[in-house]
C-alpha cells in the first residue's frame, strides 16, 4: 500500500537548477507520466526525456534512465541510455521496470541492474520503423505505444 498521500504540501524535487521560461525548456521539464508503485512504495515519474523515481515524502529523486539534455534511441546503462517520451510503465515482481517509449515506437526494460534495454518494437538501428504488427521481439511493430500492464 502506498503510505503517503499526495496532496498540495507535496513537492517532488527532481533538480536544482532553475527553470527557464521558453517553449524548448518547459518541453524538457514537462511531466509526462507518474506512476506509483504501491508494492514497493516508491513514485516513478517521466520528466523530459528522463525517468525518476522517489519514495514519497521526504526522498530526493534518483534518476533511473536518461539525460536531461539528450533524447534519442540508445540502449545502455542508466544514464548512458537514450529514451522519448515515457508513456506507460509497469513495474515487475522483480523490480525490473517496463516503460513505453513513446516516440521511439518501442517497449523497453529497466533491469533491476539499472540496464535500459529495448524489447519489443524497432530495433535500435531502425527508429523510425513503426507500425502494427504482431511478431517476436524486435520485429513487433507499433505506433506510439502509450499504455502498459504487466
Amino acid at each position: 500500500m502506498l503510505l503517503h498521500e499526495f496532496n498540495v504540501h507535496t513537492t517532488v524535487h527532481m533538480h536544482s537548477k532553475p527553470l527557464c521560461s521558453s517553449a524548448e525548456s518547459k518541453a524538457k521539464n514537462a511531466i509526462s507520466m507518474v506512476f506509483a508503485d504501491c508494492v514497493r512504495n516508491t513514485v516513478l515519474i517521466s520528466i523530459g526525456s528522463l525517468l525518476h523515481a522517489c519514495d514519497p515524502p521526504t526522498s530526493k529523486a534518483r534518476l533511473l534512465a536518461g539525460n536531461q539534455n539528450e533524447n534519442g534511441f540508445c540502449n545502455g546503462q542508466r544514464g548512458d541510455a537514450r529514451h522519448s517520451n515515457v508513456a506507460g510503465v509497469a513495474v515487475a515482481r522483480d523490480g525490473s521496470i517496463f516503460f513505453t517509449d513513446w516516440m521511439n515506437n518501442c517497449i523497453r526494460e529497466i533491469t533491476t541492474g539499472g540496464y535500459v534495454r529495448t524489447l519489443y518494437g524497432a530495433a535500435p538501428n531502425n527508429v523510425s520503423e513503426y507500425g502494427f504488427s504482431n511478431g517476436y521481439c524486435l520485429a513487433t511493430r507499433f505506433h506510439r505505444p502509450w499504455g502498459l500492464c504487466l
